[in-house]
């Protein structure tokens, strides 16, 4: 499944948003005009950035196959015979489960996922070299709340 971006949010999300959350004694809503300002420019420049990438965004580009990598190609072997011998297991301690047996398989045992892999990346990059595509890699407009909490949040963790 290929990546689809998102709708950008912009300096309105910060205004329609309650606080989600405090930072001591800053939040967005108690924070002056100076300084969300500095947070809406940001914003602003990160729209600019989605929409010139979004001019490339070809949506009937082909999607990268979900099992793309040897272990996930593993764990959908395995899976569901771990899944029937222990029927309670939750996704993640399935997930832990699959991991150490990939890490304690041999280099043997790796080899046949590790060939079909390679086999199903070569198919994609040969589709999409074939139709010419030109795959850039989005990522969404973060809004301006998004980015007071990214500039905060190593202040407040250290």
């Amino acid at each position: 499944r290929g990546f689809t971006p998102q709708q950008p949010r912009g300096a309105a999300f910060l205004a329609k948003t309650p606080v989600l959350f405090k930072i001591g004694c800053v939040s967005p809503k108690t924070m002056s005009p100076k300084e969300k300002g500095k947070f809406e420019d940001m914003a602003k420049q990160d729209k600019l950035r989605y929409e010139r990438e979004m001019k490339n965004y070809d949506p009937n580009a082909p999607k990268r196959p979900p099992y793309v990598s040897a272990f996930f190609l593993f764990c959908a072997d395995f899976r569901p015979k771990i899944k029937s011998e222990n029927p309670g297991l939750s996704i993640g301690d399935t997930a832990k489960k699959l991991g150490e047996m990939w890490n304690s398989s041999s280099a043997e045992e790796k080899q046949p996922y590790e060939k079909k892999a390679a086999k199903l990346k070569e198919k994609y990059d040969k589709v999409i070299i074939q139709n010419d595509y030109h795959l850039v890699i989005f990522s969404p407009h973060r809004s301006a709340f998004f980015l007071f909490c990214a500039d905060f949040r190593p202040k407040i963790k250290s």
